[in-house]
């Protein structure tokens, strides 16, 4: 390679723009002493309330197989899918159908099972959903 600067990475171009600057440590400078900032009281119910806006809420997905397909097959996500929302319930092309269901494994697990009780007693003739493991947390 001719022109090649170091790691064959061509050198910077005079004219062209500023040559990138590379830092020869790898330490950050040392602080200032009595430049860290102190806390003076505490945050109001307002401030308090913000920061709670921005929580993050957990998401599990739970995997179902489809046993039959059919009318009620298809009823039966739709009642999931107007229950979770139609952006949650997926289908694959090996006979999976996913769930995203929002809140922790166990509550999330049990929301399920209960939307599809409501949805009717025959969804297991359906559906298989994978037993509740145990020591999951509620």
């Amino acid at each position: 390679m001719t022109g090649a600067g170091v790691h064959g990475v061509a050198p910077a171009i005079p004219g062209n723009r500023q040559a990138w600057r590379i830092e020869t440590t790898s330490r950050a400078p040392a602080a200032i002493a009595g430049t860290r900032a102190v806390r003076t009281g505490t945050r109001s119910p307002n401030a308090l309330r913000r920061a709670g806006d921005n929580l993050a809420v957990a998401e599990v997905a739970i995997t179902m197989r489809v046993l039959r397909h059919g009318t009620r097959t298809e009823e039966l996500l739709g009642v999931l899918a107007r229950r979770f929302g139609s952006d949650r319930v997926w289908r694959d092309d090996f006979g999976a159908v996913h769930v995203r269901v929002s809140g922790r494994r166990a509550t999330a697990w049990d929301e399920l099972r209960d939307a599809l009780d409501a949805a009717g007693g025959d969804w297991r003739q359906w559906l298989h959903l994978g037993p509740r493991p145990s020591g999951w947390r509620t």
